[in-house]
């Protein structure tokens, strides 16, 4: 299924990243392209054969990964047309042996890529009716429990909740973009000090309860609702504990949907695009996917990446297929535009201009001094594994050729841009009491927040534990 560089050496030292892909391929249900054969078998007229480039560019795709300088770009390819599903090299696309080898279907303009080939994840592409299914496939992957409310028992232990209590005090996690709340629970059980946190918090409340939700296939206000519907009977005093996107399905449900919650609720935002992520922007998307392989081999550290823990290579991966069945992969705006809205998750936290979703939320805020609270930070480090960040922001860094890979403005932690994550309104500012800012730091990013020592003490203080 998926294809290497010929190089054992090559080979060899990206192996992880092709067990990965071959893990993905798996998961997802990525297919090879044996269906669209066109040797002189299943070739029947002339008629057939003289459209027989336009059916295969129509049905087939392909995502290369390629490394340049350390650092891994995703990007469009493709193969020699159909000798391999048939077992025979010597094959061309008529079926017809050839000398010179199987030839090539080559799309107009292409420029020449870049870096050395690390492999090839050949894919049949996605009729528009299918690209909802995939999406969903791919948030079950990412997020087996979505939709459902659990709790944590007096051992520590997430089990289905048939809902938020009636009364009394309640701890809600709601996590974030391609994850799980069992992972901001992993994250907090593997420290001493976020042990002592969970054990507290089962003290404190009386119920700690967790909403898990699809982050790809629908839009956060969607996810809002469905929270909405979960807690409409309850009276209880809720405190929330938010990551990355969980902070707009917050807002949209305290905001929004269920206002006379405003008042009562305490909420903590880790991480979060309150004003939109570049990560998420259209006119990134060749460097935001290129990024999220690149976060996803330094998560690893060598360890196999088939594992299924790390979720970015899968959503690189899967994201990839949908707007490359709808639309070249390096198409220019508004045509990548209207691609990426197949993508609601992603799509209503972009970072542009014209997020009517985004402008819509931030209107109408009520002020929030002495509720709301924001934790931030800008990665930056030198460690060869994570220097890659600097292609993505630092123009001087990067090839000439990556001019249109600029994900990300300034200071960012790898996934939201900096200064969103405590952008609530223009005109309310959050006192510093209020925020937990790492400044620059080459420890803390997107995906680690809840293993800090100090975020978890923050915690503590602003929703009274412990």
């Amino acid at each position: 299924m998926i294809e290497t560089n010929p190089s054992p050496e090559i080979e060899e030292r990206h192996r992880d990243i092709i067990a990965g892909l071959e893990s993905v391929a798996a998961d997802l249900g990525i297919r090879p392209p044996g269906a669209y054969r066109v040797g002189s078998d299943t070739v029947k007229n002339r008629r057939w054969r003289r459209r027989r480039h336009e059916r295969l560019s129509e049905h087939l795709g392909m995502m290369t990964v390629r490394e340049h300088d350390g650092v891994l770009l995703l990007d469009e390819g493709w193969r020699p047309a159909l000798a391999e599903t048939r077992g025979d090299d010597n094959l061309s696309v008529s079926g017809r042996r050839s000398r010179r080898g199987p030839r090539r279907i080559r799309f107009p303009g292409r420029r020449r890529a870049t870096g050395e080939l690390v492999a090839k994840m050949p894919f049949e592409r996605l009729e528009r009716s299918q690209i909802a299914t995939a999406l969903e496939t791919l948030d079950k992957k990412l997020t087996p429990h979505f939709g459902q409310l659990r709790q944590l028992d007096n051992e520590g232990t997430l089990r289905e909740a048939d809902g938020i209590h009636a009364s009394g005090r309640v701890l809600l996690f709601v996590h974030g973009t391609f994850s799980n709340t069992d992972n901001i629970l992993g994250a907090l059980k593997g420290t001493r000090h976020g042990q002592e946190f969970i054990g507290a918090a089962l003290r404190r409340y009386d119920q700690v309860a967790t909403f898990d939700h699809r982050t790809l296939g629908v839009s956060p206000i969607i996810n809002a609702r469905e929270l909405a519907l979960l807690t409409r009977h309850s009276k209880a005093k809720i405190d929330v504990i938010c990551h990355s996107r969980g902070g707009l399905v917050t807002r949209w449900w305290l905001e929004a949907l269920d206002r006379k919650l405003t008042g009562q609720c305490r909420a903590v935002f880790v991480g979060c695009p309150l004003a939109g992520t570049g990560l998420a922007a259209p006119p990134n998307l060749r460097g935001a996917l290129s990024m999220l392989a690149n976060i996803n081999r330094a998560l690893g550290h060598g360890a196999s990446l088939a594992s299924g823990t790390l979720p970015f290579m899968a959503v690189a991966s899967g994201v990839f297929r949908v707007i490359s069945s709808v639309t070249s992969f390096l198409a220019k705006t508004p045509v990548v535009d209207a691609a990426v809205a197949l993508v609601p998750g992603l799509y209503a936290q972009a970072r542009i201009r014209n997020n009517r979703e985004l402008d819509s939320l931030r209107r109408d805020l009520a002020d929030p001094r002495g509720r709301y609270f924001s934790v931030q930070a800008n990665f930056e480090s030198e460690d060869p594994s994570w220097r890659f960040w600097k292609y993505f922001r630092d123009v001087k860094a990067r090839a000439a050729d990556w001019a249109t890979d600029k994900i990300f403005a300034g200071p960012n932690d790898l996934v939201v841009d900096t200064p969103s994550m405590v952008d609530f309104q223009t005109k309310f500012t959050l006192p510093r009491s209020q925020t937990l800012d790492f400044g620059t730091t080459d420890k803390v990013h997107h995906t680690n927040y809840f293993e800090q020592r100090r975020t978890v003490g923050r915690l503590a203080k602003w929703l009274e534990v412990g």
